[in-house]
């Protein structure tokens, strides 16, 4: 089924292939305490937050959604929301929703975010 490829693809062309995908550096990772280095941009959820690690350099209206992307350490990320919740120059935190679950699947390096 769809959903299913989407949610645990095969492997990352797959993933890529079927839409965006956030890879987590391992002192992000630490920096956010998450367990995977992959998140869809949906699964990321953002808050508004002067103290916050990340900040937003990018927010686009795209119809029935908004992009953002936002730097956090070295990297950027994509972060989609149905919601305005930020806007470019805005210091934000990350939280990992529980509707969207992490990309996960065996040809993953298990080191990859140690």
């Amino acid at each position: 089924p769809p959903l299913e490829v989407y949610r645990r693809p095969v492997d990352m062309d797959t993933a890529r292939f079927l839409g965006p995908v956030n890879t987590i550096g391992p002192s992000l990772a630490r920096l956010l305490g998450l367990e995977t280095c992959w998140l869809r941009p949906e699964a990321l959820r953002l808050q508004r937050d002067a103290d916050g690690p990340g900040t937003v350099t990018a927010a686009h209206f795209a119809g029935h959604y908004l992009s953002y992307t936002v730097r956090v350490l070295d990297q950027e990320l994509a972060v989609y929301a149905l919601e305005p919740l930020a806007q470019p120059g805005d210091r934000v935190r990350f939280h990992v929703s529980n509707q969207y679950p992490p990309i996960m699947g065996d040809f993953f390096p298990e080191d990859s975010c140690a």
